[in-house]
């Protein structure tokens, strides 16, 4: 009888270090998978802001070069966000639903891998 209590005492304690080593796999995952999506999302807002200042040097440069031969900054800076304008129209008439797609994409593969990863 001792011998049964003994089995049982044995199968309920790998039982507990199976579920603690299974909450541990899980919690290294995520840690995995959050450390993956947050050093993406880093070098996108990082890729964003340099591309985003170089537009606006751009800008700057091509609104007082405008401006100078029109002889009138002003009208520089309003034909330069005019350009600016219509840039960002056609943008989103085209380039955003391709933006949109081309992310959806990398992110479900993103996340489908790692489910294929933790399958094997």
């Amino acid at each position: 009888m001792q011998e049964r209590d003994t089995n049982f005492s044995d199968i309920i304690n790998s039982i507990k270090e199976y579920t603690e080593i299974k909450i541990e796999l899980l919690r290294l995952e995520t840690i995995d998978k959050l450390s993956t999506v947050a050093s993406g999302i880093f070098t996108i807002l990082f890729s964003f802001l340099f591309i985003t200042f170089i537009f606006f040097s751009l800008y700057i440069c091509a609104s007082l070069y405008i401006g100078k031969y029109m002889h009138d900054y002003a009208l520089g800076f309003a034909l330069s966000g005019i350009g600016c304008i219509l840039l960002l129209m056609l943008y989103w008439l085209i380039f955003k639903r391709i933006t949109k797609n081309f992310i959806s994409k990398k992110l479900i593969s993103l996340f489908t891998s790692y489910e294929n990863e933790s399958a094997i």
